[in-house]
């Protein structure tokens, strides 16, 4: 299993503010990056397609005190899960995402920095709307 880490960022915000807003899947779409189109979502799900790359798709997973996990919900090359862990600092919130895959050898090789920028861009973006 790959396990890529983004980078941890602090949200000005609280933990309850936090879920809210990683909880609604429409609000995912403002977080990926300028790459994707197509974006739908409902209550429980998101679709998107990244260029290069072809649909992908998430669907809320478990959620518990500290943390909220997405699973894959379309077709992919590969499974996966995304899942934010949240921790409360008190007066802020600390916010990283972790993506687990389960990539053969070669496709790690040609995924993973992408995949690394990825999640680090969803973060950063994350900060930006929240602390603005």
């Amino acid at each position: 299993m790959t396990k890529i880490e983004s980078n941890n960022v602090i949200i000005n915000k609280s933990t309850a503010d936090v879920f809210i807003y990683l909880q609604k899947m429409e609000n995912i779409g403002n977080l990926l990056p300028e790459q994707v189109e197509n974006f739908t979502s409902d209550e429980q799900t998101c679709r998107f397609e990244i260029k290069g790359m072809g649909p992908m798709g998430l669907k809320l997973g478990p959620i518990s005190t500290d943390s909220i996990t997405y699973l894959k919900n379309e077709k992919a090359p590969f499974d996966f899960s995304l899942i934010a862990n949240i921790k409360d600092n008190g007066a802020s919130t600390a916010l990283q995402l972790v993506f687990e895959a389960d990539l053969n050898p070669i496709f790690k090789m040609m995924a993973e920095k992408p995949l690394q920028n990825f999640v680090n861009h969803l973060v950063k973006k994350f900060e930006s709307i929240m602390n603005a």
